[in-house]
């Protein structure tokens, strides 16, 4: 319950980041904060969700939690060097199996 009210929430902000300018105008500019922020916004969401998700695989301290965290880094580390995302969460995925097989 608790991730699709941070996903709503986010759909929100970005909605009314949007669409506020359209009605207001010329009237109403965030600063460059804001703009900033609202880049962000949507990947902090999903890192909390991924983050909650890992937590029961890390707590086990289980060979799948140190897969899930490494094939989350990896897909972390992909997108950061400007990879798409369907590549960033195949790779993670190929290497969460390989080292779930291999452990």
């Amino acid at each position: 319950m608790t991730t699709w009210i941070v996903v709503a929430l986010v759909a929100i902000g970005s909605y009314a980041f949007r669409y506020v300018p359209l009605v207001l105008g010329a009237r109403i500019r965030p600063d460059g904060t804001v703009a900033r922020a609202s880049t962000t916004a949507g990947f902090a969401a999903v890192a909390a969700v991924v983050a909650g998700a890992l937590r029961p695989f890390v707590e086990s301290g289980a060979v799948a939690g140190c897969a899930a965290v490494a094939a989350v880094a990896l897909a972390v580390a992909l997108t950061w060097r400007g990879h798409s995302f369907l590549v960033a969460v195949g790779a993670g995925l190929v290497l969460d199996l390989l080292v779930t097989a291999l452990g």
